[in-house]
């Protein structure tokens, strides 16, 4: 099992904390993202962990709530599948409700074959930059889309479409008795605020200008996407090779996620570029507090993404990780609460020198991971390799 360093996060939220205790924090971030890629923070605010609670509350009565209306569950799928039928184009829904077996986020990811078992919810941001707008309100009759993001990229896509796909509004189910939206737009806010707070420790340990990260992780130019998800306890063998969750490196610059229960697996980095062997993350006690790293409000989980690794020039691990399908007599076959804040850097950010943008780069694997890799495919990288040009 892998025991993930775990970081006392206090010195950042408090401003009257000694330069030494922040630079302490600094270096074991950084030490953490070369090393392992991820990492877990503790002694978060106070409203963050009431967030926490409140969030994963809401969002176990909705799934319970959907699982006992099918129709319900159908309706709000045939939204989330539509597309944003004004545009006429079939454009996916990166928001909204994500049934079971309707993703697959595997590195070969086959959606029809072997779906990962588990169901979702995905919101995004409500605020815009003005530089954005002129994309959004095109269809409205604004004709101010700047060449910048005329500019054609694979597919029939410009970069207006990426725009476009990552400040959609999102379609909240409205349900009596279920504060979901509410309690996961306050989980969505507060963990952004920490993402800023994160990027800038991580701006310093890489040694790169922090005001670029902060600019571009700023509400309204931000794309952050957060989801709660469920992961079911199953009732029939999951097919071979099927997971909850299948095998991937995150998109962005970095994940914030809380979970109930483990169940989370890593495949980190070797000494010496060998094959390595999933394991799964362990359990353990916080520092200074009885607590567990699961179902611990007072805890997150981190993870960098491809971003912050390729900004790193490789040094920094964008680990791979899943979530694998128990088998129906173990104890780790029961319902699963997870809930995430994907931060994602301006869709505009370029992440190198190739002219790459984190929103092609992300709006990539968005479609691929409602695929089939292999009849279907997207012009991705098999492994998120440092070296590959995605778009």
């Amino acid at each position: 099992a892998c025991q993930l360093p775990c970081i006392d996060i206090s010195p950042w939220l408090d401003s009257s904390a000694p330069q030494s205790s922040r630079q302490e924090v600094v270096s074991q971030v950084g030490n953490a993202c070369e090393n392992v890629g991820f990492f877990a923070v503790t002694n978060l605010p106070k409203k963050l962990r009431r967030a926490i609670e409140k969030a994963s509350q809401e969002a176990g009565k909705l799934f319970r709530h959907l699982e006992k209306n099918p129709k319900l569950k159908a309706k709000l799928h045939d939204i989330q599948r539509a597309g944003v039928e004004s545009e006429g184009e079939g454009r996916p829904r990166a928001y909204g409700y994500f049934p079971m077996k309707s993703e697959a986020l595997g590195y070969d990811a086959d959606v029809t074959k072997k779906p990962d078992l588990r169901e979702a919810f995905s919101m995004g941001p409500s605020v815009s930059a003005p530089r954005f707008r002129a994309c959004l309100d095109e269809k409205k009759g604004g004709s101010n889309v700047t060449s910048d993001f005329s500019r054609k990229i694979k597919h029939h896509y410009t970069m207006a479409d990426v725009i476009k796909f990552f400040f959609q509004e999102t379609p909240w189910p409205l349900l009596e008795g279920i504060d979901f939206r509410s309690a996961m737009t306050e989980f969505y806010d507060l963990t952004s605020e920490l993402g800023t707070i994160l990027l800038n420790i991580m701006a310093l340990a890489l040694k790169i200008d922090p005001g670029r990260l902060q600019e571009a992780s700023q509400t309204g130019n931000h794309a952050n996407s957060a989801r709660a998800i469920l992961y079911p306890k199953l009732k029939k063998e999951a097919l071979s090779g099927q997971l909850r969750c299948g095998a991937h490196s995150d998109t962005g610059a970095l994940t914030l996620l809380w979970s109930d229960t483990p169940g989370l697996e890593l495949k980190p980095r070797t000494e010496r570029g060998g094959e390595a062997e999933w394991v799964p993350v362990a359990n353990m006690e916080s520092k200074g507090s009885s607590a567990s790293l699961f179902g611990n409000t007072n805890t997150l989980i981190v993870n960098i993404g491809e971003l912050l690794s390729r900004l790193s020039k490789g040094t920094w691990a964008s680990t791979p990780h899943r979530v694998p399908a128990p088998a129906l007599d173990a104890p780790e076959n029961r319902p699963r609460i997870v809930l995430v804040n994907f931060i994602m850097l301006a869709p505009d950010f370029q992440i190198d020198d190739t002219g790459l943008t984190q929103g092609e780069y992300a709006f990539n694997h968005f479609l691929r991971w409602g695929r089939n890799a292999k009849t279907d495919p997207t012009p991705t990288c098999e492994k998120c390799s440092l070296a590959c040009n995605v778009i």
